[in-house]
């Protein structure tokens, strides 16, 4: 048995599901665009106060705030322990010269003795 052909203007279902998901996402973007003003009056939407989601614009707004202080927070946290290991290297240097000043100071009192 002969697979008949079909028309070559004829497309077939999965061409044809391709091409709506295609043209209804350019109709989308176009009208989240503005580019439908023609067709939509954007401002009747755009200045109506009861389309606003104030209190989540709110709450995104103190969610940031709050989020931006916790990482103000960590960026201090992570100064003071860049501090405090500079200040342990400091005091290591520190404590490593009062070695050496006590270990010179017994070696010349050991000096002293011996040379009497």
């Amino acid at each position: 048995m002969k697979a008949k052909k079909r028309p070559a203007h004829l497309i077939t279902a999965g061409e044809r599901d391709l091409l709506r998901e295609e043209f209804l996402g350019i109709m989308y973007s176009n009208f989240l665009s503005g580019k439908d003003s023609e067709f939509f009056d954007y401002d009747t939407v755009d200045k109506n106060e009861e389309y606003d989601d104030t209190l989540e614009v709110e709450q995104d707004f103190e969610d940031k705030y709050f989020e931006g202080d916790d990482s103000n927070d960590s960026s201090i946290a992570d100064e003071n322990q860049e501090i405090n290991e500079e200040s342990e290297d400091e005091l290591d240097i520190y404590m490593k010269h009062l070695e050496n000043n006590l270990k010179r100071e017994e070696n010349e009192k050991f000096h002293e003795e011996f040379d009497e």
